[in-house]
Parts: structure tokens; sequence; C-alpha cells
């Protein structure tokens, strides 16, 4: 793995894929981007960002109070959608 000038980019050298490196609410994610090129990685990473964000904010409402179920299907939606 070769480190970018960019924040949270990693890439492996071999096949010149991007991997996206983060920590969300002290939680190490690392995921391949499925690209080689900087743009479009740039642009997938910040979908990924958001997305494991609000997954680990739906994890924490669940952990503070009692879920019904109509919250874990708002839940579920959020996470799911786009």
């Amino acid at each position: 793995m070769q480190k970018t000038h960019f924040a949270n980019f990693v890439r492996y050298i071999p096949t010149e894929t991007y991997f996206a490196r983060m920590r969300v609410k002290g939680k190490l994610i690392r995921k391949r981007l499925k690209t080689d090129t900087l743009s479009v990685a740039k642009l997938r990473l910040a979908d990924l960002e958001k997305t494991e964000r609000q997954r680990a904010e739906s994890h924490a409402d669940v952990k503070r109070r009692k879920l019904t179920f109509g919250d874990a299907v708002k839940i579920y939606r959020q996470i799911h959608s786009g």
C-alpha cells in the first residue's frame, strides 16, 4: 500500500486501485473504492464516508433507547437508500 497526498486514501500499487482508510466512531474502516482514477475515488470516498457515519449514528441510536419497528424501518431505509 502506498500513502497518497490526500486524507483517507491509500493506493494498492500492483493494481493501482484506491482504498478508503478512515476512522468512524473509533473504528478503522478500510474499503476498496473500485477505481484507479483519483477524481472518481474522491467522489466515492465522500459517499462512503457519509454512509459509514450514518450507519454508526444509527447503531448509536439503537443502543441509547428502545427501538420500535417504525424506527428500525427508518434506519434501514437511511442506510440502504442511494
